[in-house]
């Protein structure tokens, strides 16, 4: 009689408290669902027209049926990513192009993130079955859905691209070279060509922005060309013996020899960096000022010093030098500090022209 009542005691306790582990035993699973095993259940290849389909499960002792439901529509929205969004990885990431298999090796919550958007209209629906307490999800979403979330996504992000590449090509302050930012509003136009509107709801229609790039492209074109027609004036002194001061005062000389002469602030060391340097600013001649200067003992036991100035002229868009011509000065001193190099540089600038 005692092991009768105990065995009775378990029994009741069981009923009232149900567990998966215990449910699988007994064929029995709160929650389980009244319908009959679907066909989506039944074949893995289950298919709908016209739509992208995939199926999730989960079963795990220790998570309760609220939770299993959710693990069960991660791994079907997760198989659904896979099928559709391999190719999310390389629209989001600059064309990078990612197998399934990498994809897998991303964690799930980011996974899911990327695809949300192109996942919109999705539908689904879930099973659970009595005697396993397995949680079985299907998932489908439409091809064409699909296929306009995609294409909503990829105009907004060339109209995104645009917009910043319209803002730097008329910011002068950020980008003083015409020519440079005339590269910017030429990026801009290409952008602007895979933007739907239709499909971004933008405010203001394609012909507002098509005539504010126009507008900037015109304007960044004339100062460009204007720009052509002048001359840049550079000085480079190499072995760094004369100061700034007179270095900066021979090219102001210099760049007052010409109406269209422009001085240039540039940290170029020899000719060709200070002709690419010229080059990118849009610059159509280059004049060049080189300023050489080393000092020797005098006969006298004084020390003396050579300043050698040497001028190029260089035509920047037919590639080729103009003219060249170079002029020296001396000056004695007892000592360094005592030697006149800008007297040195007036001699020889008065020389050079």
């Amino acid at each position: 009689m005692k092991l009768h009542l105990q065995s009775v005691s378990i029994l009741i306790l069981l009923a009232v408290q149900p567990t998966l582990a215990t449910a699988g035993i007994f064929s029995s699973c709160a929650g389980g669902s009244d319908t009959p095993r679907p066909a989506w259940v039944e074949n893995p290849a289950y298919v709908i027209p016209d739509a992208y389909v995939a199926t999730g499960m989960a079963l795990d002792e220790g998570k309760n049926l609220q939770e299993l439901r959710k693990l069960s529509e991660n791994d079907a929205k997760q198989h659904l990513v896979e099928q559709i969004e391999v190719n999310i990885r390389s629209e989001n990431r600059q064309g990078r192009e990612v197998s399934g298999t990498a994809v897998q090796q991303f964690a799930s919550s980011e996974l899911l993130a990327t695809a949300d958007e192109e996942l919109r209209g999705m539908k689904s629906q879930q099973w659970v079955d009595k005697d396993s307490c397995m949680v079985y999800t299907l998932m489908t979403v439409q091809v064409d859905a699909v296929e306009q979330a995609k294409k909503e996504k990829r105009s907004r992000q060339h109209f995104e691209q645009f917009k910043s590449l319209l803002a730097q090509g008329t910011d002068r302050a950020a980008t003083p070279a015409a020519i440079q930012r005339r590269k910017f509003l030429e990026q801009a136009r290409l952008e602007l060509e895979g933007v739907d509107f239709a499909a971004i709801h933008e405010t203001y229609a394609r012909p507002v922005w098509t005539k504010k790039l126009a507008d900037a492209q015109d304007g960044t074109s004339r100062e460009a060309t204007e720009l052509q027609s002048r001359v840049a004036v550079l000085a480079i002194n190499p072995d760094g013996m004369i100061g700034k001061a007179i270095v900066a005062k021979l090219q102001g000389q210099l760049a007052g020899e010409g109406a269209k002469n422009e001085v240039m602030i540039s940290d170029c060391r020899n000719f060709q960096d200070c002709l690419a340097a010229a080059k990118a600013r849009g610059y159509g001649a280059l004049m060049l000022l080189r300023i050489d200067a080393k000092t020797e003992n005098s006969g006298m036991g004084a020390l003396k010093g050579i300043l050698t100035l040497t001028k190029t002229a260089y035509d920047i868009i037919r590639d080729q030098a103009r003219a060249s011509a170079s002029a020296s000065a001396q000056v004695i001193g007892w000592g360094s500090a005592d030697l006149g190099w800008d007297v040195a540089a007036d001699k020889a600038m008065r020389a050079l022209k």
